[in-house]
């Protein structure tokens, strides 16, 4: 193609190199030439040399610029070298200005401009001479003869500028008609190229199509042999069936024609083949049946026959095009699935379970089974097209939580075990557990929901509960038997053998004091019946009389009825309350137990000598009761059993043996029927601090 941007008239881009570099190789042998021949032959060579010498210059240059530089450039180059050459020829030669040959030779740049460079440097070339050969005559440039009538400068400045612009026009009239004749020869070979790009294309076309109709034969043949079908054609006149490809199954028996074929059907399928054949023939509408087919073997296939009626020109019923398909594999697994659904209705209605099927696209109910009836109250047809929410079953659960579980559903496919209360129709509120799964059936999602009435499940945590809690009475009975039997075996043998001794002993300050031992004995036994009666009253009273109590009140009773007792072991025992202290709910004489226990036990456990503080203050809507002691305290491990039944410490068991292990279990079930709490902080041979927390009345809040 040509490159119309960067040609002239008459050469394209590559034209023009080429030619430039045949033009300078040309150049430079000739211009050689002259000068040689100028130097050796010449009278005065000086003039001519210099025109030779610079038209050498100039083919150097122009040969090494047009293998480098762009050729529109290089003849640019070229023509203003020119035309240089021949302006410092006619200034420097012997006959100077217009006379000069060499202003002649301005017709030569006016033919290389028009040439290499197109119409307009042509003209440009043309009337850039005549300006100079016009200011050559205007500044007075002649040759060293006798002056030239100006008159006969002029003339010959006309002859020359006529022959410019002949040398241009003629240049430009060529190049147009060279110009519009290559346009018309690369319009032509652009269309022939078209035509050729759009003949290979119908070919190239005409090819794929050839080879897709071929590929979509085989793939139709391939379809159709996977598919078990083939195609046939029954003569309705002569009752021959065509098949287009040979069956080749070795139980098909001989079907070649209608009455052989119908011989072969079933014969409980006959009536409806024959009634298909009918309504295609006299309604005009599709022949499809499917039926049952003896075969050779003595099988049972099922086939699908689909045809339509060819009939003539004139409305008669010539021939019925169709294809034959073995369908007895999918009518297996029709007849499968079918028992299939009937089991899985059986087991759906018959599930002791509460199941629903809803749609999972709108939560429509779909189906419920018997138990869900009986489970929230409504009856199948009140359930059926409508949702959860509008039975108004769900009136607990949010919007937000819903669109929860459905998110869930989308993103998992199930859910197990989420709690969720139900309004039953009769009003009842129910806690239930649901189970869900989503299945798919005919491309429609669904969800299956299992629904557990978690009452039944309560009641047997409720049994299992009692269960636990009467084994663990019973384990309990039995340790407090055997405590009972060991810690009471030893005051009894005390009080036994002192009894013994008293009778016989004639002194009567001994005597005392075997009968003073017995006493303690008693006591001790009496207090340890006293400790078990308690225990076992707060273990089956299920709540306690309370009255509104004044904590300060209860908290001097203790320690005053305890400050003898402490007093007898130089123990200092005071009491500190930070008003105000509020009123709060409870049993007084239970309370009083509560503080009256630690305070004793502090009392017991703390060497003569030691500190008691109780402190008393309104924490966090509670009273806060503190009792703290220099006593012998206790490591973390004997924290954590100090308030078991029977439990006593090795440090308690050796400083005071009268204890019964009772009295914390007493005063922690207190505590805890009171709705507060006991923690207790101790360091060994530091002391201990017991906190009590009871929490205050809503009259006093």
């Amino acid at each position: 193609m040509l490159n119309y941007r960067h040609s002239s008239d008459f050469l394209d881009v590559n034209q023009i190199g080429d030619l430039l570099r045949r033009l300078s190789r040309a150049t430079v042998v000739l211009a050689g030439s002259y000068s040689l021949l100028v130097l050796f032959t010449s009278s005065s060579p000086q003039g001519n040399a210099t025109f030779g010498l610079a038209l050498l210059i100039v083919g150097l240059v122009v040969s090494y610029g047009s293998a480098r530089i762009h050729p529109r450039v290089v003849s640019l180059g070229l023509v203003c070298a020119v035309w240089l050459v021949l302006t410092i020829s006619i200034l420097t030669g012997p006959v100077r200005g217009i006379d000069d040959p060499s202003f002649t030779g301005y017709v030569v740049a006016v033919f290389l401009a028009g040439f290499l460079l197109g119409e307009v440097a042509g003209y440009g070339v043309a009337i850039l001479s005549s300006v100079s050969g016009l200011l050559m005559i205007s500044l007075g440039i002649h040759p060293d003869t006798p002056t030239i009538p100006e008159s006969q400068a002029m003339l010959s400045w006309f002859t020359h500028t006529g022959y410019f612009a002949v040398a241009a026009v003629l240049l430009a009239f060529a190049g147009r008609i060279i110009r519009d004749a290559r346009m018309r020869t690369h319009e032509d070979e652009r269309t022939l190229a078209e035509r050729n790009v759009a003949l290979e294309r119908e070919v190239a076309e005409r090819i794929q199509a050839e080879h897709a109709l071929s590929d979509k034969e085989m793939r139709l043949r391939l379809a159709l042999r996977v598919a078990q079908m083939r195609p046939w054609d029954w003569d309705l006149q002569s009752g021959v069936i065509r098949y287009a490809h040979p069956l080749n199954l070795k139980w098909l028996p001989d079907i070649s024609t209608f009455d052989k074929f119908l011989q072969s059907v079933v014969e409980a399928d006959r009536p409806a083949v024959q009634a298909a054949l009918q309504r295609a023939l006299e309604q005009d509408v599709a022949f499809f049946v499917e039926h049952r087919l003896t075969g050779t073997d003595g099988s049972i296939r099922w086939l699908s026959q689909t045809g339509r009626v060819q009939r003539s020109a004139g409305g008669t019923a010539v021939s019925i095009s169709g294809v034959t398909q073995d369908i007895t594999e999918r009518k297996q697994v029709e007849i499968a699935l079918k028992h299939t659904e009937q089991r899985f209705s059986r087991a759906f209605h018959a599930n002791p379970a509460a199941i629903v099927i809803t749609d999972a696209r709108d939560g429509r109910i779909v189906d419920v089974n018997e138990s869900c009836i009986e489970l929230f109250g409504y009856a199948r047809e009140e359930c059926v097209g409508r949702t959860g929410v509008e039975l108004g079953l769900w009136k607990d659960v949010s919007s937000e939580s819903r669109d929860s579980y459905v998110r869930t559903l989308q993103t998992v496919g199930a859910m197990r075990e989420v709690h969720l209360r139900a309004h039953v129709k009769s009003g009842e509120q129910i806690d239930v557990l649901a189970f869900v799964e989503t299945f798919e059936q005919d491309g429609i999602p669904y969800y299956l929901t299992i629904y557990q009435d978690l009452r039944e499940r309560q009641r047997l945590q409720q049994q299992t509960l009692e269960l636990a809690l009467q084994q663990q009475r019973a384990e309990l009975l039995s340790e407090f038997m055997s405590k009972v039997t060991h810690d009471l075996k030893t005051p009894l043998t005390v009080i036994e053998s002192g009894l013994y001794l008293a009778d016989r002993i004639q002194d009567e300050t001994k005597r005392h004091e075997k009968i003073e031992q017995v006493r303690i004995q008693v006591e001790r036994i009496n207090r340890y019946i006293q400790d078990i009666l308690t225990v076992l009253r707060l273990e089956n009273v299920p709540q306690m009389h309370k009255d509104l109590l004044h904590i300060e009140k209860l908290l001097l009773m203790s320690v005053d009825r305890m400050r003898q007792a402490a007093e007898d072991k130089t123990i200092a025992l005071s009491l500190e309350l930070t008003p105000p202290l509020r009123s709060l709910l409870g049993d007084g004489s239970e309370i009083e137990r509560v503080f009256g226990n630690l305070i004793e036990n502090a009392i017991r456990y703390t060497p003569a000598g030691g500190s008691i503080m109780v402190r008393a203050r309104e924490g966090d809507a509670a009273i806060i009761v503190e009792v703290s002691d220099t006593g012998i305290g206790m490591d973390a491990e004997e924290i954590e059993k100090i308030f078991n039944p029977f439990y006593r410490t090795p440090g308690a068991k050796s400083f005071w043996n009268g204890g019964t292990g009772l009295g914390l279990a007493i005063v922690q079930r207190i505590i805890q029927m009171h709705g507060g709490s006991i923690t207790v902080v101790s360091e060994p041979g530091v002391g201990s601090t017991f906190r009590v927390s009871l929490p205050l009345s809503e009259e006093s809040l």
